[in-house]
């Protein structure tokens, strides 16, 4: 993950682009309550029950499948090879991850119906999309809204949430469309562009 942060790092430096000053002072602000309680309610669930660790599990699982599916579609919508080249790239490390975490998670939720109920209590009260505590509620809504608006996005929305749904005790989950489709509909309620570019012969594998 830090590498992936490098690179694309990488990539805004050389198309001019630097951090915001907001962007960096969100990363330094102080941890909000929610966040805290977030920290503390994870520890604390920890220590009272090995449970706990398949809702560890089927969380990242959910946010590494989310990753996957917001590279991959980043790679489809961009006209640079380069960002095309490095996302594709990227894709094939948290394919690697998404395996570790669902696989974790399978086993541990097949064994224990109180681990069940504890990643769909968690999941159900605290789960948001990646960055949720760190970026604006704006930033967020636009990048659901740009990769997932549309119809072939919705559909990766989708896949992401049937996928999870078929982990024991999980046939429930709808959480990844739910949440960014109401980010989409808050972004488009603001009026804010979705302009993506035209692809280029050459940009694809």
């Amino acid at each position: 993950e830090c590498f992936h942060g490098r690179a694309l790092a990488r990539i805004q430096e050389v198309c001019g682009h630097e951090p915001s000053r907001r962007s960096i002072d969100e990363f330094a602000r102080p941890r909000k309550s929610t966040e805290v309680l977030q920290d503390f309610g994870g520890r604390l669930l920890s220590f009272l029950s090995k449970d706990f660790l398949a809702t560890h599990m089927t969380w990242g699982a959910i946010n590494e499948l989310t990753a996957i599916h917001a590279y991959s579609r980043l790679a489809e919508l961009t006209a640079n090879p380069i960002v095309d080249q490095v996302m594709r790239r990227i894709v094939k490390d948290e394919r690697r991850h998404f395996a570790f975490y669902y696989q974790q998670g399978k086993r541990r939720l097949q064994h224990s119906v109180l681990a069940q109920r504890m990643a769909s209590l968690s999941l159900k009260a605290l789960w948001e999309p990646v960055g949720g505590s760190m970026a604006p509620t704006e930033d967020r809504d636009f990048v659901g809204a740009y990769l997932f608006g549309d119809e072939s996005g919705r559909a990766r929305l989708a896949e992401v949430d049937s996928t999870i749904a078929k982990l024991p005790g999980m046939e429930w989950f709808n959480l990844v469309s739910k949440h960014t489709n109401e980010g989409t509909r808050r972004c488009l309620a603001a009026g804010t562009p979705m302009h993506r570019p035209e692809r280029t012969a050459g940009t694809g594998d």
